[in-house]
């Protein structure tokens, strides 16, 4: 790309401004780091403001806001910006020759599993986002954490309030029909009617933008489709009336993105511009600019995008939002295969095609593919026809498994497009019409948008789990093919123990016929006890030290006359998954090897016990004396002695009995002692009292996320001495400690629990209760 000269910022301070700011800094006692930081700005453009020199025009007043001054009171230097209005014969104009491109570009998009193009205005469905650098985690990663406090709007509200955003969305989570709305509703004057919308998919300039600038490259664009003068668009970018539209950073080469970031500053600063980007492509950093991330829809918005679907048959809406709730556990809650517009495409899909309404996540699967790659032949963006000769469902299918399967192990899941990959992939280039490469992956991404680009060169499936399903029916036909040779790869340490492959695992599991699937399981737990046989043998002593305690702690449950009743039938219904969960708690009673408690979660009857234990864990580490002796406990106030009065906590205990996860269990903790602070040490309650105002805030953010820091700072404090306070009574029954001092213990029983909660949750509903108990006993 050619460079472009920097252009001038827009305003600066006047010298009685200057003079006026700094009174107010030594006067405040602020610092220009200090400012930078709560600004969320460079330090440099503080000296710069505070030097009287130019800077970015948002810049400048955010920093008059914060020092309360009327940036038009200090500004001097470059004049205020003439803008067109609405009836401006420029805007008029530009107007009249954009308006045909702008709703044939924009106005109508291709839906994945349907027959013909939508209107956009018809499916779209109002997006949210989050304004700031903190970025939500992926459902079902553990590590949910947001550095920085921001703000929630809907996408026209971020559009109005900044005027340069840079978007971060997942694939599939929106971006471009998001910004062809926005196209949309400028050039029909519903919004922004002072400037004119110019939508450009960088994919489609990015061989002339290496030898051109980007309003060039933008010029020819517009002026070959619809004969917008350049001149006439140049004037528009210097006065400030456009909004500029910029879809896919990804899709540029990464030295194309830096010099768009570097030397486009005059094109950018005066005009609107919107600038999406895929959130694990994000490379650029545009200083200038308020990056947003798309959030995961929230259940009204689910419900609006199944209105849209479904308008035809709006009864039709109604039954697709029931099933969905019915079904909430497999994929709301879990996998959130809610959550975006593309996942939600499929369920509507498989629930619109299927003559039985599918009940689980591989059925949704397989009949949504069946009827993408079966009934039609064209996806997201597609061509008519295409020239890869896969043409039948089977044929489409395996050109997919075997795709799925080569790329499984490449770091972020993401493949190159080429030669050797494919070749890795024993797909030969020859066979499929001759294309290269990368015309091969784009014919595939074409045709039935399954697999989409992730960036330059370089694709992904457009979602984890269509990939993880895709490996699990791979997986499956070596299994048919060669059982013993497919176990011995599937089951060994480095795809048993390592989580990318848990969904797999589970697929495979739940595809299987009965038949087979026994065999499955058995294998499992016979690969899983002889890694514990033969790992290090601290951990195995920890396990069956752990037995030992639970034994005594099962017999409470069973005959203390304040135990719950809904336990005392479990144990009598259910004792071995029962004794399991009880087990895998009294041999990680520091949580150091499933922290999540994860295991208790995989039986339905799971619940009943540990939340009763990990409640009485956390009163055992914190009651204060006075109610320890009030308790009458004896000498040594045990974990029994917790365990009964967590039980006689009738409130405490209704509530404690309707939560799903082992961190709303710590946060109630956190909330008692809140509600009853005498009754807690000293060191707890001030604790907890120190960080209400900072959960306070993050509540307002993400509800989610107050729990998880709740949680971890009920498991901060809940770490008690077992030297001084000796549990069930004697010095002789404690809890197993033996393998926390011994590194690679720790790595085997982590990887233990791990295992073991992943062979409970490959059972399915079809396999009989004797079996599961055979393959049950003995685990812990």
């Amino acid at each position: 790309m050619a460079s472009s000269n920097r252009g001038k910022p827009a305003l600066q301070a006047s010298a009685k401004g200057v003079e006026q700011a700094q009174q107010i800094f030594k006067r405040k006692g602020l610092t220009r780091q200090g400012m930078a930081q709560t600004l969320g700005i460079d330090r440099s453009v503080v000296g710069k403001f505070l030097r009287g020199e130019k800077i970015w025009s948002q810049k400048f007043e955010e920093i008059c806001d914060f020092l309360e001054i009327p940036w038009q009171d200090i500004a001097e230097g470059m004049a205020p910006t003439p803008q067109f209005s609405q009836g401006s014969p420029e805007v008029r104009k530009a107007r009249q020759q954009l308006q045909d491109y702008i709703e044939q570009r924009c106005g109508a998009i291709r839906i994945l599993g349907m027959d013909k193009a939508q209107p956009v205005e018809a499916i779209y469905t109002q997006l949210r986002v989050l304004q700031g650098d903190s970025i939500y985690p992926l459902a079902g990663n553990d590590t949910q954490t947001i550095t920085k406090l921001t703000e929630s709007l809907n996408g026209k509200e971020a559009i109005e309030k900044y005027s340069h955003l840079h978007i971060l969305g997942l694939p599939g989570s929106g971006k471009t029909t998001f910004l062809k709305y926005l196209a949309l509703q400028c050039v029909q004057g519903k919004l922004m009617p002072e400037v004119v919308p110019i939508f450009v998919a960088l994919r489609d300039i990015a061989q002339p933008l290496k030898q051109q600038d980007l309003l060039t490259c933008i010029s020819e664009v517009y002026g070959k489709t619809c004969g917008l003068d350049p001149a006439l668009l140049r004037q528009l970018f210097d006065q400030g009336a456009v909004l500029l539209l910029l879809d896919g950073e990804d899709e540029i080469p990464v030295a194309q993105a830096q010099t768009l970031a570097l030397t486009e500053f005059d094109l950018f600063y005066k005009n609107r511009v919107v600038i999406t980007c895929r959130t694990a492509a994000s490379r650029q950093v545009y200083e200038q600019f308020t990056q947003a991330t798309i959030q995961q829809f929230t259940d009204n918005q689910i419900e609006e995008f199944a209105q849209h679907w479904f308008r035809a048959t709006p009864d039709q809406a109604t039954s697709f939002m029931a099933w969905l709730n019915t079904n909430k556990a497999d994929f709301r809650d879990s996998f959130d295969l809610a959550s975006t517009p593309l996942l939600l495409t499929l369920l509507c899909i498989a629930f619109e095609s299927a003559r039985e309404k599918p009940q689980k996540r591989h059925q949704i699967y397989e009949m949504a593919f069946e009827h993408i790659l079966g009934d039609l032949n064209y996806g997201h963006m597609l061509p008519a026809a295409t020239v890869i000769p896969a043409q039948t469902y089977q044929e489409k299918m395996t050109l997919l498994k075997t795709i799925a399967r080569a790329a499984f192990d490449y770091d972020d899941k993401v493949f190159p497009a080429s030669r050797a990959f494919l070749s890795h992939a024993s797909i030969d280039l020859e066979i499929q019409g001759g294309l290269s490469p990368t015309e091969f992956l784009r014919e595939l991404e074409a045709s039935y948008g399954i697999i989409t680009q992730d960036s330059w060169n370089h694709y992904r499936f457009s979602h984890l789990s269509f990939h993880e399903y895709f490996v699990a029916l791979a997986l499956l036909d070596e299994i048919n093919t060669d059982t013993e040779a497919a176990f011995s790869v599937l089951f060994n340490e480095t795809h048993l123990f390592n989580s990318a492959w848990y969904e797999v695992f589970w697929f495979i599991a739940q595809m299987l016929p009965l038949q087979k699937a026994e065999g499955f399981l058995e294998t499992f737990k016979t690969r899983l006890s002889d890694y514990l046989q033969g790992q290090d043998p601290q951990a195995l002593e920890q396990v069956q030290e752990g037995g030992e305690i639970a034994t005594r702690i099962i017999h409470l449950f069973k005959t203390h006359r304040s135990s719950p009743t809904s336990a005392r039938q479990s144990l009598d219904t259910h004792p071995i998954q029962s004794a399991i969960t009880i087990r895998a708690f009294c041999s990680d009673y520091y949580y150091r090897f499933d922290p999540a408690r994860r295991i208790s979660r995989v039986f339905d009857v799971g619940y009943q016990f540990s939340h009763d234990l990990v409640l009485a864990h956390c009163f055992k580490c914190n009651l204060g004396p006075v109610p320890k002796r009030s308790l009458k406990a004896g000498k040594n106030f045990d974990f029994a002695d917790a365990l009964v009065h967590v039980w006689h906590q009738q409130e405490l205990q209704q509530q404690n009995q309707t939560l799903e996860t082992i961190d709303e269990v710590r946060a109630l903790f956190f909330d008692y002692v809140l509600q009853h602070p005498d009754q807690f040490s000293p060191v707890c309650r001030q604790y907890f009292s120190g960080e209400v105002r900072r959960l306070e805030e993050l509540a307002k953010l993400s509800k989610r996320q107050e729990i998880i820091e709740k949680s971890k700072l009920v498991a901060d404090i809940s770490n008690p001495d077992q030297e001084e306070h000796p549990f069930l009574g004697s010095k002789k029954f404690r809890f197993p400690t033996l393998a926390y001092d011994h590194p690679e213990a720790v790595i085997t029983l982590s990887n233990y629990y791990y295992g073991c909660t992943l062979l409970c949750d490959c059972f399915s509903a079809e396999q009989a209760l004797p079996l599961q108990q055979k393959i049950l006993q003995g685990l812990f």
